[in-house]
């Protein structure tokens, strides 16, 4: 069972409860943590939409394009949710969350394990 709850998490196909987690996780926290950074890249992502946007004098965007961007996070972010629950525990992931997440977004935004895809997959080829 291990063997495959693993391959299904590296598939991206999992049902969180398959994954063997470390102490303190449980499906309402690793939804949460979702959730959370979900939120913050959406929001984070829109600021910077229309920061740029007035940065060269655009006064009439086009509207941010949320639910997709909403949807490619999310993606990415169940991804790293799951990972961080079998990684470290609840306590030492909320003790170092922003080191442990770098860890976890910079290596997915650059393609490798929990990538988004979709529109920010899009924007992040772009960038290249």
């Amino acid at each position: 069972m291990k063997k495959l709850a693993f391959i299904l998490i590296i598939l991206g196909l999992s049902n969180i409860t398959l994954a063997e987690t470390k102490a303190g996780w449980d499906n309402i926290s690793i939804n949460q943590l979702s959730e959370s950074c979900t939120n913050q890249l959406v929001n984070s992502s829109k600021q910077g939409y229309y920061a740029r946007a007035k940065e060269v004098g655009n006064k009439n965007p086009k509207p941010f394009p949320e639910a997709d961007m909403r949807m490619s996070f999310k993606g990415m972010c169940d991804c790293i949710s799951n990972k961080a629950s079998v990684t470290w525990t609840f306590d030492d992931f909320k003790k170092n969350s922003n080191t442990y997440f770098a860890q976890l977004i910079i290596p997915a935004t650059k393609g490798g394990e929990c990538s988004p895809k979709g529109i920010v997959e899009k924007a992040l080829k772009k960038q290249k």
